[in-house]
């Protein structure tokens, strides 16, 4: 069961508390399951198709509803049922599993447990047409590839056991992090990534320049790539839902004169956006045309990649000197 182990910190972090209580307990909660490795209907709504599931990336424990193209963390799932903020969604996380009056009649049965990474390898192969048509329809070249040491993915194994092979129907292009994969299955409708990667590892960071005018933080390595072939340095964390520290902030500030935030305009990209302005200053930008409009995009286009990928290089180039 839970104990107290430190008190509350004046402002809650995700981070701080799932460093002492574990994510599947919150889904349990409200829930009343938690199974990898099952589909199954979707509780936060009316669903009679069971095509939902749990997966882990960098740390963190989603649930995919891809019938409405919805990724949730658990804290997602507490401002949705309670009808609240994402602090405040922290704050009952924490009163459920630490005030004296709720563990009493909420008993968590095991103790957090130490996940070690998964042992990834792999094969590496030339890219294929098919990586190739995919990487050019965004603006990414062969030289970025190699910089960022992305590869065409012939065969991975986890643990020593063999769970994939290069084929056209599910390709696979690995990000390779020093001795960490982050492996990309870009035509997959349900498990599109799996990792050994942590929230310590920024993609894009050993390809920032030494000092610049502009960076633009976002959301994934393949809109670092994008940004990237138009002339734009980029980072992003591991996932969506991770806050970079305040020493890589301050690192970067003193490289770089202005530094936005290119989230998606979802829960998730629109919290981790406004921590980053609250926090750090950081000025965010939205592929959107305003608050009431988050599936139609800008121009029909949710990021920008898929801006790329529509309209080219030089559209893309216009939109991106409008901001400058």
């Amino acid at each position: 069961m839970y104990g107290i182990q430190n008190i509350k910190p004046l402002e809650l972090t995700f981070d701080w508390l799932f460093d002492r209580i574990n994510q599947e307990d919150v889904y349990m909660k409200y829930f009343g399951f938690c199974q990898l490795n099952k589909k199954f209907c979707n509780p936060l709504r009316n669903d009679n198709k069971a095509d939902c599931w749990f997966y882990w990336h960098g740390g963190m424990l989603y649930f995919h509803d891809p019938a409405w193209k919805q990724t949730y963390t658990c804290i997602n799932v507490v401002m949705n049922n309670e009808n609240c903020s994402y602090y405040k969604a922290l704050n009952t996380v924490y009163d459920l599993f630490f005030s004296n009056h709720t563990v009493s009649n909420y008993v968590v049965t095991r103790n957090k447990e130490e996940r070690k990474p998964k042992d990834i390898k792999v094969t590496i192969q030339q890219f294929t047409s098919t990586d190739i048509e995919y990487l050019k329809s965004y603006g990414i070249t062969r030289e970025f590839c190699k910089k960022a040491k992305w590869y065409s993915i012939k065969h991975y194994w986890i643990n020593g056991e063999m769970f994939y092979t290069y084929n056209t129907y599910n390709p696979c292009i690995g990000y390779y992090f020093a001795g960490k994969w982050k492996l990309y299955f870009y035509k997959s409708k349900t498990y599109r990534f799996l990792s050994n990667t942590n929230k310590d590892i920024i993609q894009g960071w050993s390809m920032l320049p030494e000092s610049g005018d502009l960076l633009v933080i976002t959301k994934a390595f393949k809109d670092i790539g994008t940004l990237y072939e138009q002339g734009i340095p980029s980072i992003a964390p591991q996932a969506e839902s991770i806050l970079l520290s305040e020493t890589i902030m301050s690192e970067l500030k003193s490289r770089f004169k202005t530094i936005y935030s290119l989230m998606d305009y979802d829960n998730t990209g629109i919290h981790l956006a406004w921590k980053m302005r609250k926090l750090y200053g950081i000025k965010p930008l939205f592929f959107t045309y305003g608050t009431w409009s988050r599936k139609q995009g800008y121009e029909g286009a949710k990021d920008i990649s898929d801006f790329r990928k529509e309209f080219g290089y030089e559209q893309t180039k216009q939109l991106i000197e409008q901001l400058q």
